[in-house]
């Protein structure tokens, strides 16, 4: 009883070595590299055709792919060698399979589409302020600030509201010559005291002041004094937030320079940058739509209010400019922002399923910068296949890629066993190099196989 149970352990052990040795054969049949054998043929010379008269490429071993040899007879382990015929190796990067293979492998195929569609164009911008909503506040004579009511960045104002106070020794010498012609014009006198304008003529100091900028209010304060004020306070000319403020309480401010910048958020910009190529599906007037990250379920309609003449010479863009509402200022000058220009109808676009192309993840440089490449394999013949650099573009929400070049509208494509294929085409292509060298070591030249066959 105890040899009947050891010899039915020797039996299953034996048959699990033997289901081994054959996984681990297929395995191989795909991925070993090809080697030469030497001394194992029984027949002499090298054999070009079998007894059927069909051209032969090499012999190979049934359980070992990667071995090659340019005679029939057996292999390393004893086994007979199979010849592999010249008509089965194909050309270039180009395969033919049998009906056993391509079942083994699993190929299943799709064809390649023409599509005709709408499209939209999608980008990031920039947000910024909108140039005509931007004031300066600017000075017409030079004086010294005296005290500033709006002091800090970011306030906001209101037209009207006091932004600083001004002494300027010319200043007080007009308000003297605008009361003194005030008190002769009471009196009945001439009230043209002041200063000679630009073309000659005298204006009278009262419209001096009003040309300075000085408020109406301030004017009507200095009437109702009766004497000059040391101080004058000025205005802001705008609503808005106050985006720059150079000048600081006790400093000096010579005419013309800036004291504040004021910007009115209601109404934004925003600069999207887009490619050469794009620029043919975007044009002034056309609507778009901005997301930002942190609003996912907000969105803004704004126009295309300006496309820019001139391309960026280092990033080979241009600049597009469109117009936005901002009422409850969530968009903030600074900010990115995800913009989608309405659908229009596109050219026509070849697409394949996302499965039926090897992402090698190479590039290469194309008319609108960097291309991204990958391989497909497309049906050439019955039992044919080969396989092709192509480019790629967009990535579809249906899983499929947009080819620009290497698969036509109609042909079909592998996208089931890619991997598998393309390692039998490289491990055909490495065998036919180690028989073009055998052959060359021999003095013999390898036949060239015509590609158009």
């Amino acid at each position: 009883m105890k040899r009947v149970v050891l010899m039915t352990l020797r039996g299953v052990g034996l048959a699990i070595l033997a289901i081994l040795g054959l996984s681990l054969g297929s395995v191989v049949r795909l991925y070993v590299i090809p080697k030469v054998i030497a001394d194992f043929s029984e027949e002499p010379a090298a054999a070009t055709e079998d007894a059927s008269g069909k051209k032969v490429a090499y012999w190979t071993s049934p359980m070992n792919p990667g071995v090659v040899s340019l005679s029939p007879g057996k292999g390393p382990m004893g086994m007979k060698l199979v010849p592999v015929y010249a008509d089965q190796m194909g050309s270039g990067n180009s395969v033919h399979l049998g009906a056993p293979q391509i079942q083994n492998l699993g190929l299943r195929l799709a064809k390649a589409e023409k599509v005709v569609s709408t499209e939209s164009l999608r980008s990031t911008g920039i947000v910024a302020y909108a140039e005509p909503t931007i004031t300066d506040v600017t000075l017409k004579i030079s004086g010294w600030i005296e005290s500033q009511a709006v002091n800090y960045v970011g306030q906001r104002v209101s037209k009207g509201e006091t932004l600083f106070t001004f002494y300027s020794p010319e200043l007080v010498s007009t308000q003297e010559a605008f009361l003194l012609g005030e008190k002769q014009q009471e009196q009945g006198g001439d009230s043209l005291l002041g200063a000679a304008s630009p073309s000659g003529d005298v204006l009278p100091a009262g419209e001096r002041l009003e040309y300075w900028d000085v408020p109406q209010k301030e004017i009507e304060a200095i009437r109702e004094l009766g004497e000059p004020k040391k101080v004058v306070a000025f205005e802001s000319p705008a609503d808005g937030w106050i985006v720059e403020k150079p000048s600081f309480a006790g400093s000096y401010v010579p005419m013309g320079q800036r004291l504040y910048r004021i910007a009115d958020l209601s109404k934004v910009w925003v600069y999207v940058p887009l490619y050469q190529s794009q620029l043919s599906m975007v044009s002034v007037g056309d609507e778009a739509t901005l997301t930002l990250a942190y609003h996912p379920n907000r969105s803004w309609k704004g126009p295309v209010t300006y496309i820019y003449p001139e391309i960026d010479e280092t990033t080979r863009q241009v600049q597009v400019r469109l117009e936005f509402d901002n009422p409850e200022l969530l968009l903030r000058p600074g900010m990115d922002a995800d913009v989608t220009f309405g659908a229009r109808p596109s050219d026509d676009r070849v697409l394949v399923p996302r499965d039926a192309v090897l992402v090698t993840g190479e590039t290469r440089d194309g008319p609108d910068g960097q291309v991204k490449l990958g391989t497909a394999f497309v049906r050439v013949g019955p039992t044919s296949f080969e396989g092709r650099t192509v480019t790629w573009g967009a990535d579809t929400d249906d899983q499929r890629l947009e080819i620009t070049s290497g698969v036509k509208p109609g042909e079909q494509v592998v996208v089931t066993g890619v991997f598998g294929l393309n390692s039998e085409m490289r491990r055909r292509q490495a065998s036919l190099q180690l028989v073009e060298q055998m052959l060359k070591q021999k003095g013999e030249e390898p036949e060239k196989k015509n590609s158009a066959e």
